[in-house]
């Protein structure tokens, strides 16, 4: 039995996909026909991990999106992308298809003094943007950040290779807040 937990959702033109727990072998997901909709969001900020399996069922479902839904990829907008996800889509060609757009992901800051990681949010066009396709991004966020009790966290990636899959994108603009 799958640990990935799947609900969508439709508002208007907007197909919305929000995904929740691990993607691996027991993951179910079912092909989207979404030829009437304008855009189709897939959320995976609640995806806490993703294995071998998950990622061979991950691409052979994306494929086949496609070939059901020839505009799939230029209707796809992924919203907070984990560093788990960022990780596979930096290392695997084809994680997301050609004309797909991330509208924001997480980064992870760290603490020396209490070695605690604190994920953040980054959202198009407030803390990156691109200005052509290959182009690299440019980032508008802080090298550290401190938590309301006052300690401080830095940037626990190396900012250029972690957000190297930036460079591939068309475009990062968002219909979502």
């Amino acid at each position: 039995m799958s640990n990935l937990e799947v609900k969508t959702t439709e508002k208007g033109d907007t197909y919305s996909v929000a995904l929740n727990g691990s993607m691996d072998e027991f993951m179910n997901l079912p092909i989207l026909d979404v030829k009437n909709f304008k855009s189709v969001i897939f959320d995976f900020g609640q995806v806490d991990s993703i294995n071998s399996a998950g990622i061979s069922k991950w691409l052979i479902w994306i494929k086949d999106c496609v070939r059901v839904n020839p505009s799939f990829a230029e209707k796809l907008e992924i919203i907070k992308l984990p560093m788990v996800i960022v990780q596979q889509i930096n290392m695997i060609a084809g994680f997301l298809p050609e004309g797909a757009k991330v509208s924001s992901f997480f980064v992870p800051y760290f603490c020396d003094a209490t070695e605690e990681v604190s994920n953040r949010l980054l959202k198009c066009p407030d803390n990156f943007s691109i200005s052509e396709p290959g182009a690299a991004p440019t980032f508008n966020i802080p090298s550290d950040i401190e938590s309301e009790d006052g300690v401080n966290f830095e940037i626990d990636v190396d900012l250029t290779n972690y957000c190297e899959f930036l460079t591939e994108l068309q475009t990062c603009e968002s219909s979502v807040d």
